[in-house]
């Protein structure tokens, strides 16, 4: 049964992405937080579901995704990623354990149930510049993707700053968040 409810909350929920452009991935996270008693996995799981997401939006967007945009992005993620996974080896070796799923100390659900708790009631980052450069956010999503999961949240108000079109801010935020999901899967399959 709880397949089932899996499996129905990531088709409606990849599909308000697919419409509004964000949304469903932060409402798929508190689902499986539920359901799933793992944290560890539930990141994961997280990861795999929205990155066939993520690439559908960014694949039906294509024509309006910009170069500059997931360049800064990429090299960004790709330096939070690896500082996300310094942060597993120090954990992983405080812990005196061969796997990060065998840390006893569940932080990953508490973390996520305050990022939800967060994103409903609490005050989001106001960006004041009109371009934002993407390199910090793509550092800031690839270093929180890791133990947290749904970064959409946490970086859509970059996207929604500038002169960028529904369909720019979709393609873009779907491209980059295709990046850290692809990148932190090898993180979870290595430790």
């Amino acid at each position: 049964m709880e397949s089932v409810i899996l499996v129905a909350a990531a088709l409606i929920t990849s599909s308000i992405s697919a419409v509004l452009g964000m949304g469903g991935g932060i409402i798929l996270l508190g689902i499986m937080a539920i359901i799933i008693p793992e944290g560890y996995v539930v990141v994961a799981l997280h990861g795999i579901i929205q990155l066939a997401s993520n690439i559908t939006r960014s694949y039906v967007f294509r024509a309006h995704i910009k170069g500059q945009i997931i360049r800064q992005y990429f090299s960004g993620a790709v330096l939070g990623l690896f500082l996300s996974a310094f942060i597993i080896i120090f954990l992983k070796y405080i812990f005196d354990v061969q796997s990060a799923k065998d840390i006893k100390v569940d932080f990953l659900k508490p973390l996520i149930g305050i990022f939800i708790i967060w994103f409903l009631y609490g005050r989001r980052p106001q960006i004041q510049d009109k371009q934002p450069h993407f390199f910090g956010v793509g550092t800031l999503s690839g270093l929180t993707t890791v133990f947290i999961g749904a970064t959409g949240p946490l970086i859509a108000p970059f996207f929604l700053k500038g002169k960028h079109t529904k369909e720019n801010i979709i393609a873009n935020k779907a491209v980059c968040q295709a990046i850290s999901h692809a990148g932190k899967i090898p993180l979870f399959i290595i430790f």
